[in-house]
């Protein structure tokens, strides 16, 4: 008899939240088949200002729009893809990261890193795209982060600037910084600015940081910036 009212209790709780249960499950399958759904059967698209727009390399030259698939280098694929206003006229531009199509073979070859380009692509008034300026030295390699992989982080683009992040190490961590801004007079990107920091991971608080900040006439424009040589990792 003692056991009876425990007894009755639990059928009661099961038979009254056995409905909200199934309610909570149709639910969450609901949310996960069209979180699917999206994913296979909604068209590609350039993402949103300022966000990386990631491929692989078998589906790049579908989900590129044609009239930017062309400006990719021959045998090149793209990295990503950051949209924002690169030259301050008011219009949408794009900052391309390609890496080479061989990169795997060709690091495996040699020592030295293989670099990847980096595409600044504005718009037209009519509509169309150019290649207005391209380095090959701006971006680290995919394989310049370490044990922290690809050290790239972000590319932001905003009101005729452009800032490169970049990330990696091991025990030892670095970041890097640098910013290019539009001339007007020169129709070019110089470079802004220049940052680097390095920690202990166990240190994050005690950084060493180094700075760069070109003056004058002497600003180092964008095409001949080399990431590898000046105030580098």
């Amino acid at each position: 008899m003692d056991g009876q009212p425990a007894s009755n209790i639990t059928r009661y709780l099961l038979r009254n939240f056995r409905f909200p249960a199934a309610v909570v499950v149709c639910f969450c399958a609901s949310l996960f088949a069209i979180h699917r759904y999206r994913r296979v059967f909604s068209q590609p698209r350039m993402q949103v200002q300022g966000a990386l727009w990631e491929s692989t390399r078998e589906d790049e030259v579908n989900r590129l729009p044609p009239e930017m698939a062309r400006l990719v280098p021959d045998g090149y694929a793209v990295q990503g893809m950051y949209q924002g206003d690169l030259d301050h006229n008011g219009r949408d531009d794009y900052a391309m990261v390609a890496s080479h199509q061989n990169e795997d073979s060709l690091s495996g070859a040699s020592d030295r890193p293989v670099p990847r380009a980096l595409l600044l692509i504005v718009s037209r008034p009519d509509g169309s795209f150019a290649v207005a300026a391209r380095s090959d030295r701006a971006v680290y390699c995919t394989r310049c982060g370490g044990i922290m992989g690809d050290p790239l982080e972000e590319i932001s683009v905003d009101s005729g600037r452009f800032t490169i992040q970049q990330y990696g190490g091991a025990a030892w961590r670095w970041s890097r910084t640098t910013e290019f801004s539009y001339d007007q007079d020169r129709q070019d990107w110089l470079l802004a600015f220049d940052s680097t920091e390095h920690f202990a991971i166990a240190q994050p608080d005690d950084a060493t940081r180094h700075s760069a900040r070109p003056v004058g006439t002497e600003a180092v424009r964008f095409k001949d910036f080399d990431v590898y040589q000046t105030t580098g990792i």
